[in-house]
């Protein structure tokens, strides 16, 4: 018969990792995509699950039943987990905050912390609760962890694989979680029937209240679909049209009078029609040109075609949309036939991503035009590197031009949107030699090669479009005049002249997460605004003060060490603990970077390193040496972790330098999770020996193991916090590498008055 403690260890992972994807995906629509905001989730779902694993530890074994609790807890859980989701949903309309606007940091740190702490509290209680069955049930003096963190493991990477690929393409998020729910209550029920300890107990929620809660859920599924359809409409409002999750994003159409928008992880990406819009994003590029024949469009579901196939002379127009949802889901709004506009014979559709077609284009262009977004996450920020620049400016034409807009106030801009202007013309100046900023209809960029004069009157722009019979109802001299007066023009360039020389933004460097960050800081207070600008400019001395304040605190912690036998491994499973959470939050991104997705490969990467921790516990089964050897084998791990953190450096820069990103996505994907799965076998390996070590300094308790997993919870709470606020915004993805790899190894100390005393007596 499976032990009791197995079954809920693996029911604790099976839920934990389905509802930390789930929660994360609503949470990042909400909260507009932005990864900033994935390092808080993490923190805030850390330190709930940490402070329930503490609290389970060491006050349910005093004052109840572990096995009662256990039953107790599963239900719990299996009831929160709908309601967090349906509540992420409501939060918006609940606070208040307009469709498309930013969620203001105090909002996103409530909302977050509301939303993760119920379902996160009984989870790490989940995992207390299992050790303390466990060591009860087997009388044994030194319970292995394998039972309880092993098997987590496994069912966390059991539901990794079966959301991915048997949950997420055929369900949506609030059944899942319903199936979910349903398959933990009924577990529960079948568990309080076999436990001793609970099948004796005479109170009524055992009896009467298990079994109606299970009939009560089931029942809920025959209102499930108009639940979820309400649900939308608190998280779009009224408006909405439809609501469709893509392998790249969670797209939403909302319809007023006779527009639609269009958004994309809660981030605006257009609106159709939108003829103002349009026109001033297709009209000022193209007249640059004396004669295009070749246009390519990235991005902005190809509404742009219309206006760019007015110009006489178009022979080619490439679009490049790298979501077909995005398209699909417009066509479907407007009715079964296309626009006309695709109907043109010079139109060719490309759903493919733009890094990838870029790479493999056939033939320059005299004019590219860029509609994806602003840079506020991963996936829209790899369109505004150095890198991505570079390959447009391997295609434009001897007199090309390209251009993109962003997001600008109409007549003063706040110091993050002009910090966000010269990043965005300091990183063009990196590539081309012309680069000009217009400020009008939105901040746009024009920029070519040196051939190129840009011509920005008003009068002579005009005298093209009469020249081109072009039919244009906002773009015209009128307006032209107020659009390029030579005030707005003087002010665009004293913009860029007084935010002074910015850092050019590049795939694993990349600004948009510090320019959100002053943007939050400034929301909190102006001062720390300035705090955090005065901080990036003095990057490397900061740095280098991490660096030394990490080698302070070693040596006192190591003196404390040689006194207290437990603080050692206490200090190294939180240090471990924080770096598997920077590699975790390291590996989601660059592969955002690098494959330009991750909403669907998100839970296989999870699934992955879960699956790795399990095996990581499993095979601490088998080291040689016996129990009395496990510090000098934790010691090891320690080092290893901390030069996997640099190995990971290695494979990454070799997958940007070869350009590995832009072949086949499922080798990459493989990768990604290869590596995930590969700092999950170290942490858990690390943190098994670790509570197999703590054993050599006091007998194991029903505390020890959840004790431990609290610290270990703790430490990688605080790691998500300062490594997605901090390092990674300050210093981007191959620094903080480094960074980790260096408190890892730094971290060694700690462990050598535990290798001092391996050959001491083992205290009774």
């Amino acid at each position: 018969m499976i032990p009791s403690s197995v079954i809920g260890a693996c029911l604790a992972g099976f839920a934990g990792t389905i509802a930390q994807v789930l929660v994360l995906r609503e949470l990042l629509v909400l909260f507009c995509g932005n990864e900033l905001s994935s390092g808080l989730i993490f923190f805030c779902w850390l330190l709930w699950t940490a402070g329930g694993s503490a609290l389970a530890a060491f006050r349910c074994p005093k004052k109840w039943d572990p096995s009662s609790m256990l039953v107790v807890t599963l239900a719990l859980m299996a009831v929160v987990f709908p309601l967090t989701l349906l509540g992420i949903r409501g939060a918006r309309s609940l606070a208040g905050i307009p469709l498309g606007d930013v969620v203001p940091p105090g909002w996103m740190l409530l909302i977050s912390m509301g939303s993760t702490g119920l379902f996160c509290l009984t989870l790490g209680a989940l995992f207390s609760l299992t050790w303390a069955v466990h060591v009860r049930m087997s009388g044994s003096r030194e319970p292995r962890p394998i039972l309880v963190y092993g098997f987590e493991a496994v069912g966390a990477a059991l539901a990794g694989l079966l959301f991915y690929y048997c949950l997420l393409p055929y369900f949506s998020a609030l059944c899942i979680s319903w199936m979910v729910s349903s398959a933990i209550l009924c577990a529960a029920w079948a568990l309080s029937l076999r436990l001793e300890e609970v099948a004796s107990s005479r109170t009524p929620l055992f009896r009467f209240g298990l079994p109606g809660l299970v009939a009560l859920t089931l029942a809920a599924g025959f209102v499930l679909e108009d639940l979820d359809r309400l649900s939308r409409r608190w998280q779009w409002g009224d408006a909405l049209v439809a609501v469709e999750d893509t392998p790249y994003q969670n797209l939403a159409l909302v319809k007023n009078e006779d527009q639609l928008t269009l958004f994309g992880n809660g981030v605006w990406l257009f609106s159709v029609p939108d003829p103002e819009t349009e026109e001033y994003a297709v009209h000022l590029p193209l007249l640059q040109h004396p004669n295009p024949r070749r246009v390519l469009i990235i991005g902005g579901g190809t509404r742009l075609v219309g206006e760019v196939l007015k110009h006489p002379g178009i022979e080619v127009l490439d679009c490049v949309e790298p979501d077909p949802g995005v398209i699909r889901l417009i066509r479907k709004a407007l009715g079964d036939s296309p626009p006309q506009p695709f109907q043109d014979p010079r139109v060719r559709l490309h759903s493919v991503d733009a890094k990838a077609f870029l790479t493999h284009a056939p033939g320059a262009y005299e004019v590219i035009l860029m509609n994806v977004g602003d840079p506020a996450n991963a996936s829209m920020n790899r369109f505004y590197t150095v890198e991505f620049f570079e390959r447009i400016g391997s295609l434009l034409k001897p007199e090309g031009v390209f251009s993109f807009s962003l997001s600008a106030a109409p007549e003063i801009l706040g110091p993050a949107q002009a910090r966000a202007m010269a990043s965005a013309n300091s990183t063009l100046q990196a590539v081309f030699s012309r680069v000009t900023l217009v400020l009008g209809h939105g901040a746009r960029f024009l920029a070519s090669n040196p051939q190129t004069f840009f011509l920005l009157e008003p009068e002579p722009l005009a005298e093209i479009i009469r020249q081109r019979g072009l039919t244009l109802q906002y773009f015209q001299a009128g307006l032209l005049a107020d659009y390029l007066s030579p005030l707005r023009r003087a002010y665009a360039r004293s913009v860029l002249e007084k935010s002074g020389p910015a850092q050019e933004n590049r795939d694993f460097s990349p600004t948009c997460y510090f320019d959100h960050l002053i943007v939050w800081a400034l929301q909190l207070h102006p001062r720390l605004g300035d705090t955090f600008v005065a901080l990036s400019r003095e990057r490397n001395l900061v740095l280098w003060g991490l660096c030394a304040l990490g080698f302070l605190v070693f040596p006192v912690m190591y003196r404390a060490g040689r006194s207290r036998r437990t603080l050692p491994f206490l200090g190294v499973v939180a240090l471990v603990g924080a770096a598997q959470m920077n590699l975790q939050i390291i590996l989601l991104l660059a592969f955002q970077i690098l494959a330009g997705f991750l909403y669907k490969d998100l839970c296989l990467i999870i699934a992955f390193f879960m699956a790795g921790t399990g095996m990581g516990a499993a095979a601490s089964l088998y080291l040689p040496g016996g129990l009395r050897s496990r510090p000098r084998w934790v010691f090891g791990l320690q080092g290893a972790v901390g030069l996997y953190s640099l190995g990971i450096w290695g494979v990454l820069w070799l997958l940007h330098a070869r350009q590995l990103h832009v072949q086949w996505v499922p080798p990459l994907s493989a990768l990604f999770c290869l590596l995930s799965g590969i700092s999950g076998v170290l942490g858990g390996l690390h943190f098994s020996l670790s509570v197999e070590a703590v054993s050599l300094s006091k007998a194991p308790s029903e505390k020890t193991g959840g004790g431990l997993y609290g610290v270990d919870l703790l430490g990688g709470s605080v790691g998500a916090l300062v490594g997605s606020l901090l390092l990674l915004p300050l210093f981007g993805i191959p620094a903080t590498l480094v960074l980790l790899a260096v408190a890892c190894l730094g971290g060694l100390i700690l462990l050598l008055p535990a290798l001092q005393r391996v050959d001491g007596p083992r205290p009774e």
